[in-house]
This record gives structure tokens, C-alpha cells and sequence, in this order.
């Protein structure tokens, strides 16, 4: 385990494949005997292999279609915004043995009591609470989680494999959403949420950690209300990851109201935060799970 100690002011800043069939041509067999050839009737009289289209049938590959990975969720927005539940629903020892399986693990959510953000990408998970002195970050590996380690809201999976799309133009939050919806349009990906890691620089960024003690009775007040009294983390040309879920369903379980995303970034220090705004760079990588082999 690492803990370490970071000001709130801190502010970050770092720097057709061609395929050509070449044809040799040989002077006629004059010994060869004529074959009659009719349009549209195969040329050859051997049967034809297993398998085989037959004439003039289109020859198709064979791709399997999986569907989006599983996602657990335990507990809620809604729950958290509308009636200020900070109870421990889930812990993140029995999440895990819930996921048991192969893949990469991808997850966010909020410490329970929500006193902290957890995200989780691979063998990193990583939580940042407040403290006196600004936040305390902790890095563990699945193996070292404490058994009485608890979220109020996780929202979780496992990713067999990954594609990587590439960020067309500078996308904010709302941008992205769309670049997603339309994703999962052309890609035919239904409406179930969808894990996505997004990898390169990211600016105009602002994120937070969620502390019942700051936030008080308004844990169920506005958004601008509650971030106006966390700890924030703001900069350009911030390294490190992207986490979230794209949900197109009703908001309320994953999403709020206001887009259908849940965002989480987990910066190069180790930093886990909420991310209320963020800019991804033209050219950014975005990974989607893998749905066709």
C-alpha cells in the first residue's frame, strides 16, 4: 500500500495495404482442346469443396458477435443525490469475487460513507479521500484490497479484450457522449452500459472528491452546491487515464440527468477523481470492449 499526501491546490501541467495479384501470360496450347463455355454456368466439372459457396453465391467471413461485457452496479445516483444514502452497499472484496473471471477489471465509484473515489483499471486501483492537508491517495493491487473496504456506489466489470478508436477532434464531456452514441449505432451495440478507457492528455479538466463531511445536510443538493464545497483538482495537459461507463438508459442508477456518462480519471500520479469536466485531444485513444472476433 502507498500513501500519499497532495495539496488540493496542486495543479498538474506535463509536458491500402494493396494487394497485387501479378498474372503471367503464356502463348496458347494450340494442343489443348476447346471447352465450350456458357455465361453464367461454372467452367469446371470437378464437385465442389465442403463448404463452398456455391456459383455466384457471395463468399462472406464468418465473425462472431459477443455482447458487451457484464456490468454490476451496487447501489446509486439516485440513492446518493435524491435521498443521501452514504451507506456501505458493496464491499469491494466480495465485488471482485462477484466479477471472478477473466479479463481486465474496470470500475469507479465512491468510498463508503463517501469520504473518497475509488477507481479501478486493470491491476490498479486506486482511491483518493480527503484529509487534513488536502487528499490521501492509496494504490492497491486486488490482492491487497481490506476486507472492510466499502463502497456506497460501485459500478463495475471485466474486459476480455479492447479496440481502440481515436478522438476525431477535441471532445468535452457532451461531445464525447455523442462520439459514444453514434459508436454504438455503427457498431450495433445496444443500450446496455458500455466500459470505455480513454488514454492521453486531457485539459480543461475538472475533478473532485466526494466528502460527506464537507458536503453536510446537502449531500442531496445541487450539483453546483455539492462541488462548490469539495476538493477540486483543475489544469491543462493532465497525464493519465480516463474511466467511465456510457449508459443510454434512464438516468438515475449509473448517470445523472445531465449526460449519459459516469466519469472518473485516474491521473499519472494516482490520483482517482470525479471528473466534472474534461476536454480528450484530437487523436486521444479510446477504447471500446471488443465485440466482434
Amino acid at each position: 500500500m502507498i500513501t500519499v499526501r497532495i495539496p488540493t491546490s496542486a495543479r498538474i501541467l506535463a509536458p491500402a495495404l494493396a494487394l497485387t495479384l501479378l498474372g503471367v501470360a503464356c502463348d496458347p496450347d494450340t494442343t489443348a482442346p476447346e471447352i465450350p463455355y456458357a455465361p453464367g454456368e461454372p467452367t469446371s466439372t470437378l464437385p465442389p469443396l465442403d463448404g463452398a459457396p456455391a456459383p455466384g453465391e457471395a463468399l462472406t467471413p464468418a465473425v462472431r458477435h459477443a455482447p458487451l461485457p457484464d456490468v454490476r452496479v451496487w447501489g446509486s445516483l439516485r440513492g446518493i443525490n435524491a435521498d443521501g444514502d452514504t451507506s456501505p452497499n458493496v464491499t469491494l472484496r466480495d465485488a471482485l469475487d462477484a466479477l471472478d473471471g477473466p479479463g481486465e477489471l474496470v470500475a469507479l465509484g465512491n468510498v463508503a460513507g463517501l469520504r473518497g473515489e475509488i477507481t479501478a483499471v486493470g491491476n490498479t486501483l486506486a482511491i483518493s479521500r480527503p484529509c487534513d492537508d488536502g487528499l490521501c491517495q492509496e494504490t492497491l493491487s486486488p490482492d491487497d484490497i481490506p476486507d472492510a473496504l466499502a463502497a456506497t456506489l460501485l459500478v463495475a466489470t471485466r474486459v476480455e479484450g479492447w479496440i481502440d478508436l481515436f478522438a476525431p477532434e477535441d471532445l468535452d464531456l457532451d461531445a464525447l457522449a455523442t462520439f459514444l452514441a453514434n459508436t454504438r449505432q455503427e457498431r450495433g451495440l445496444g443500450n446496455d452500459p458500455m466500459p470505455v478507457v480513454i488514454l492521453g492528455a486531457i485539459d480543461h479538466f475538472h475533478g473532485h472528491v466526494v466528502d460527506a463531511d464537507r458536503l453536510g445536510a446537502r449531500i442531496a443538493g445541487t450539483c453546483e452546491d455539492r462541488a462548490a464545497r469539495l476538493p477540486a483538482i483543475t489544469g491543462d495537459d493532465l497525464e493519465g487515464r480516463l474511466v467511465l461507463f456510457h449508459d443510454p438508459g434512464p438516468p438515475g442508477r449509473i448517470v445523472s440527468h445531465v449526460r449519459p456518462l459516469h466519469v472518473h480519471a485516474l491521473l499519472a500520479d494516482g490520483r482517482s477523481l470525479h471528473v466534472d469536466a474534461a476536454t480528450v485531444r484530437a487523436g486521444n485513444r479510446i477504447r471500446i470492449p471488443r465485440t466482434e472476433y
